[in-house]
């Protein structure tokens, strides 16, 4: 029986939630994807009892390496099957991972420690109660990854030598051989990536995710000029961001332009970066970059966040979003549609989407009671 419901004259029953009509107005609970039943103006949450030395964020998923070093995750991308409860709840995760420098998010979790390694695997909840993640491979010397899905890529194998990998997925990706430069910094999404080297120099291709029989068209690497020497990469849909050793950032449209034969066989892939430019609002500051889906974040020395939208059509104007008041972070990292940041004290607060419990709590759009609908 539904508590608190009294007087009911009629039902209507959707997917995700169920409204009531009574005698005096009109009742609803259930999971309001759509924010129908309620409207939190911001989604934010600080999860209690968290105290994180590291954290990292993918397409819908958070982890944190917590007080006791242990890696615990939260978000949909692995644990939807075990429920919203589940999915909102950091669960431990089986990884020697003693400080997370990053991850990827999915069926295969890839997880990258600050020492190098790379352990990846998958979840599995068959004849348990709780998820339990298997690594399948671990990878040593591996210097950065970044997962656009595709393409997927690493930085692999010593300082000075090291090789840049890419594919579709994290088990598909091969060296690329028409990259002759020293990789350092990877970032990648939407069918591009951008790499840059060890003197500060950023280039970017595009990346066709290939199902033909014939061999893929070789990646063209299109350099980008006027980033100053640049020390970290980030990707939304359509911007790509630089951060200067100086601590500007500089961001410019990136596009993928695929050629097609008269056979529908692709002939080759291009990247085409629009005039780059600095970020000016965001100072001199900067210390670290990170990109979801649709924003991008930075983070100044004196732990203020700042965010703004991924406007497909340019870089003329830039829409800052409207932030909730935040402590002062050291440490950000987005996912595909929210944002985590680490305080000074280790506490871990997300904001953004959290339909998906990407913010470390059942959604606040879960009504268990009914609720009201105010109607003018």
């Amino acid at each position: 029986a539904v508590q608190n419901l009294q007087d009911s004259r009629g039902l209507a029953i959707a997917e995700d939630f169920t409204c009531a009509l009574t005698k005096t107005d009109i009742e609803c609970w259930g999971f309001d994807r759509g924010e129908a039943i309620s409207h939190e103006e911001v989604h934010v949450h600080t999860l209690p009892n968290l105290q994180a030395s590291s954290l990292s964020a993918s397409q819908r998923t958070t982890c944190a390496v917590d007080q006791n070093d242990k890696l615990r995750c939260w978000g949909s991308d692995m644990l939807e099957s075990f429920g919203i409860a589940a999915s909102s709840t950091p669960a431990e995760v089986a990884a020697p991972i003693k400080e997370l420098a990053s991850m990827t998010a999915g069926w295969e979790s890839c997880y990258l420690s600050t020492d190098g390694q790379l352990s990846c695997g998958t979840w599995n909840w068959y004849g348990s109660a709780q998820p339990n993640f298997m690594i399948t491979t671990s990878t040593p010397d591996v210097r950065d990854i970044a997962a656009g899905q595709p393409p997927s890529c690493t930085i692999e194998g010593p300082a000075s030598k090291a090789k840049l990998l890419c594919g579709g997925s994290m088990a598909e990706r091969k060296h690329v051989s028409e990259y002759k430069a020293n990789p350092v910094e990877v970032a990648a999404r939407n069918m591009r990536a951008c790499v840059a080297d060890d003197g500060g120099n950023v280039s970017c291709f595009g990346f066709l995710y290939y199902w033909g029989s014939s061999p893929p068209p070789p990646l063209n690497l299109t350099k980008v000029a006027g980033l100053g020497k640049v020390t970290m990469l980030a990707s939304s849909s359509y911007h790509d961001c630089a951060l200067s050793k100086v601590g500007r950032v500089t961001c410019w449209v990136g596009r993928t332009d695929t050629q097609w034969g008269p056979d529908g066989q692709p002939i080759a892939v291009s990247y085409k970066a629009e005039t780059p430019k600095e970020m000016t609002e965001l100072g001199d500051t900067v210390i670290q970059i990170t990109a979801g889906n649709a924003s991008l974040c930075a983070l100044d020395k004196a732990g203020t966040v700042k965010c703004w939208d991924d406007n497909p059509y340019g870089q003329e104007t830039t829409r800052w979003l409207d932030l909730p008041q935040l402590e002062p972070m050291v440490e950000i990292s987005a996912g595909f549609d929210h944002t985590c940041g680490r305080q000074r004290d280790g506490r871990v607060t997300c904001w953004g989407d959290d339909v998906y419990g990407q913010l470390g709590r059942i959604p606040s759009r879960v009504h268990l009671q009914p609720t009201r609908i105010p109607i003018d």
